[in-house]
């Protein structure tokens, strides 16, 4: 998910401490689910941890081909139903967004989807993570199949987030006044800095500033990451549609 979302979302320089931060998480999970397993007699680990896996190793007996294929689909539809639920953020508009607030409901009853579709296939991976922490402690013949649960859904997440980004652009140009300065989705100027202030919550993986045009041309801040007032084009033209 973390390199489907970035096509646009998620700066490129977090991409290795946010998988990193996620494998960390886990396995210290996983670790703790051992300590209770192991806790019941006749426990094993290798069959019973619900470690991912294909061919003998899949819940109902399905190939490497079959595993491959539901890993890259389940995980480029839960990219989309993240970017889509998350879409209000981004566009700053009410054009084509998102309700708002609604975002985590979508995506964890996706997610529940994506779970019930694919654990008889796979045990359901979508998430590489996901995969490595039980694969550790499961040993053999799940850290052989672990390389599959890290390349489908690594593939699945890209082609879901650039095809998400090529079928509903979004504009990436410093934010005036609620404005993309250039971009083809144009949001209204807005009064105050309210909902320009949301936008740069959220900016610190799509846009650089978020300012509002003074009267004299000059700009005001509103809480978010700014750059200097001779980086933001058209200023004045800006501050006369307030």
């Amino acid at each position: 998910m973390t390199i489907g979302l970035a096509a646009g979302r998620f700066p490129v320089s977090e991409i290795a401490p946010s998988i990193a931060g996620q494998v960390a998480g886990a396995i210290l999970g996983a670790l703790v689910l051992y300590v209770i397993a192991s806790g019941t007699e006749g426990f094993d680990a290798a069959t019973g941890f619900a470690a991912n896996g294909y061919g003998a190793h899949s819940p109902d007996g399905y190939s490497l081909g079959s595993a491959f294929l539901a890993e890259v689909v389940l995980s480029m539809m839960f990219l989309f139903i993240i970017m889509g639920s998350t879409h209000f953020i981004i566009m700053g508009s009410t054009r084509g967004r998102a309700p708002v607030g609604f975002a985590p409901v979508a995506i964890g009853l996706g997610l529940t989807l994506m779970r019930l579709i694919g654990i008889p296939v796979t045990n359901t991976s979508v998430n590489p993570a996901r995969s490595t922490g039980p694969a550790l402690f499961a040993g053999g013949w799940a850290i052989g199949q672990l390389w599959l649960f890290w390349l489908a859904p690594i593939i699945g997440g890209a082609l879901g987030g650039l095809l998400y980004s090529w079928l509903s652009p979004t504009p990436t140009e410093p934010v005036v006044g609620g404005i993309p300065s250039q971009g083809r989705n144009r949001a209204a100027p807005f009064s105050d800095g309210r909902a320009c202030r949301m936008i740069a919550a959220a900016r610190r993986v799509i846009w650089s500033d978020c300012r509002l045009p003074t009267a004299d041309g000059g700009l005001r801040a509103t809480g978010g990451l700014a750059r200097p007032a001779a980086t933001a084009p058209n200023v004045a033209a800006h501050a006369g549609r307030r």
